[in-house]
């Protein structure tokens, strides 16, 4: 589970991984997940036989299970479709959106699943410690970091999207006063020169951003071909 969580975490980071090993971890993702999985098919064999007779904590965790079997699989297969360093599929944006989405889903599904066993985790870690104290200091520290960085696995992807709204909204209405003001003005100098210069493509690409993927990039520094539509 923990080994789960830091991984999809370093996924979640794609402005400091980059394209190449965030792939690269989705594999080695792919991979623990499915190790995982077969160590407790049993266990979720015999919960799926006996759902109605069992307790409601096991239910709980054996419907967050299958939820996250089922985003998982979602997440690996829209991810697959979109990538484009090791696998290089022809680019749709829809299935960028869909990994974005089962992605956010995933997470959240290992984060309850972890709170559920954290007890369970706690006392396995601490087994050896002598001390009640010493156990309830490193509990709830160690609660208090998970949910920080839980926070954080949120943060940058939640933000940059605002952020990004904010700066094509920005872009978008720059663009329509310079575009007024160019107007107004080549109406009033028909008859005379302009004093400024006319900017190049390659000048007004950069002022505008591609919002294709995480990157952001601008237009006239595109990192992948997920741009060239845009």
């Amino acid at each position: 589970d923990l080994i789960l969580f830091i991984l999809i975490m370093l996924l979640m980071q794609y402005d400091f991984t980059g394209g190449l090993l965030h792939e690269i971890i989705g594999i080695l993702m792919l991979s623990f997940f499915i190790i995982h999985v077969m160590f407790n098919k049993k266990w979720l064999h015999s919960i799926k036989n006996n759902f109605n007779k069992i307790k409601t904590s096991n239910k709980i965790n054996y419907i967050l299970d299958i939820l996250s079997i089922i985003s998982f699989i979602i997440c690996t297969i829209s991810g697959i479709l979109i990538s484009k360093y090791i696998f290089n599929f022809t680019y749709i944006s829809i299935f960028d959106n869909i990994h974005s989405i089962s992605s956010y889903i995933l997470f959240l599904l290992i984060t309850l699943h972890i709170l559920l066993h954290f007890n369970q985790i706690i006392n396995y870690i601490t087994n050896n410690f002598n001390n009640k104290e010493d156990k309830l200091i490193f509990k709830y520290s160690s609660l208090v970091l998970f949910l920080f960085l839980v926070f954080l696995g949120f943060k940058n992807s939640l933000f940059k999207n605002n952020n990004e709204v904010s700066n094509n909204d920005t872009n978008n209405s720059s663009t329509s006063s310079k575009s007024s003001s160019n107007n107004s003005s080549s109406s009033s100098n028909s008859n005379s020169n302009t004093s400024g210069s006319t900017p190049t493509l390659q000048q007004y690409l950069s002022t505008l951003h591609c919002g294709q993927c995480h990157n952001n990039c601008l237009l006239s520094a595109i990192k992948c071909n997920r741009g060239s539509s845009k």
